[in-house]
C-alpha cells in the first residue's frame, strides 16, 4: 500500500480547485465573481407568466414545486 504524505489531501484539494477555477475563467468569469453573494431578489417578480408579489409567496410556491405538489 502506498504511503501518503501528511499534505496529500491539501495538495489534492488545491489541484481540484485549480480545475474548477480554470473552467470558470474559460467561461469568461473571474474567480472573485463566484464568491460574491447573489443579488437580493426584488418583488413583484414574474417567472414564466406567474407573478409573485412577496418573497413568502415565492418560497411557498418553490416548496410546493420541490415537494411534488
Amino acid at each position: 500500500m502506498p504511503k501518503y504524505d501528511a499534505n496529500w489531501f491539501s495538495n489534492y484539494n488545491n489541484a481540484m480547485q485549480n480545475v474548477y477555477t480554470d473552467y470558470i475563467q474559460e467561461k469568461g468569469f473571474t474567480v472573485a465573481e463566484c464568491y460574491r453573494p447573489a443579488a437580493k431578489q426584488q418583488f413583484p417578480k414574474t417567472i414564466h407568466g406567474r407573478t409573485f408579489f412577496s418573497e413568502e409567496e415565492y418560497n411557498e410556491a418553490m416548496s410546493d414545486f420541490l415537494n411534488g405538489m
